[in-house]
Parts: structure tokens; sequence; C-alpha cells
């Protein structure tokens, strides 16, 4: 996953100038472990539902197996962002059964760069409220581009 998504992110960097990631879930881990590998290229990183670690998030989910045996890829989250320094948001589904917001407050007060965090405290993680109407996107919007004046 990470050599194909690292492939489209250098694709992508051949043509455009300012590239900002945006994973959502499982989708979180790739996206922290491209901005570790590509730090000056990617601009900023919006995480949807993250966690600090898959296994972590797994292990919670299914204590009764070995699940650091059985993951193929952990996806250590919290491990790829120390080689990233820009500018992170991360939305939190507050009663999020997938993901616990724990794994995602954990990964956000370990993050040592300029974040910004954003709780939908009602919903889950398949009901967050995404549409182009809602408030954090010009939020989002306005911290990305204040990191990129003071860079």
């Amino acid at each position: 996953i990470l050599k194909s998504a690292l492939r489209e992110f250098d694709a992508l960097s051949a043509t455009l100038s300012e590239i900002y990631i945006i994973g959502e879930s499982l989708g979180t881990g790739v996206s922290s472990l491209v901005a570790s590998r590509r730090p000056q290229q990617v601009k900023g990183l919006f995480l949807v539902t993250p966690f600090d670690r898959l296994e972590s998030a797994a292990r919670e989910a299914y204590p009764f197996l070995p699940v650091h045996w059985i993951l193929m890829d952990h996806f250590d989250s919290d491990t790829a962002l120390s080689s990233y320094s820009g500018p992170v948001g991360v939305l939190l589904a507050g009663q999020d059964k997938v993901v616990p917001t724990k794994f995602g407050e954990r990964l956000f007060e370990r993050y040592k760069g300029p974040k910004k965090r954003w709780i939908q405290e009602d919903r889950g993680h398949n009901d967050l409220r995404l549409s182009a109407e809602e408030a954090f996107w010009l939020e989002l919007r306005d911290f990305w581009a204040s990191q990129r004046s003071i860079q």
C-alpha cells in the first residue's frame, strides 16, 4: 500500500507545487507514512478518525488475538509523524466505536508540530458530518494558510 501511495504522490508532485493530504480511518496511517517519507513536499495533513498505532486500535477491538503477529502493516502514525513537522489537522468522532477517540487524541497530543483538532462529539466513525458546508473545512484551510505564511 505504501509503495503505491508514494508512487501516486510522486506523480502528483511532478505537476503540482503544493500537495495537502487527507486520510480517513486506515488511510490516516498511509497518509502519515507518506508525509514522513516526503516531509518537505507535503504542505499539510488532515487526519479523519486517526489512530496512533494500528496495533493499539486492533488490540482493543480484538483483545483475544495476537494482533502484533497478524498485522501485515502496522501503520505506526505516531512514529511516522515524528519525521514530519508541517501542519496537521485532526477530526475525531466522539462516539467512535471503530477507532475509539482516545487513539486519535494520543496521536494529536504527541505530535510536536503545528496542529488543530476538531471533535464531533455526537458522531460515530461512519456518520461524521463531512459536507462542504461544514465550518471546519474553512478553519482547516485558514490553519494551513497561516502555517504557510510562517514557513
